[in-house]
């Protein structure tokens, strides 16, 4: 299954996050260009979308507390 992704200026390799469900509406995640910091983008604006920067821990984190 292809990989659905979209281009977020300064950020690399966004694309739907494995955590999103299979409807159109879900996350992208990427990460910034220069750092390791993760974009966290909402697919309804698609690449107009603004981007939450957060740090790999902060991401681990969210993940961690949406999942439960």
């Amino acid at each position: 299954m292809k990989q659905m992704q979209f281009h977020v200026p300064g950020y690399m390799g966004m694309h739907k996050s494995s955590e999103s469900g299979s409807g159109e509406n879900c996350l992208y995640q990427g990460r910034e260009i220069g750092t390791d910091a993760v974009g966290v983008a909402d697919s309804k604006l698609g690449s107009a979308s603004p981007v939450v920067k957060l740090t790999p821990a902060a991401w681990t984190a969210f993940i961690g507390h949406t999942a439960s």
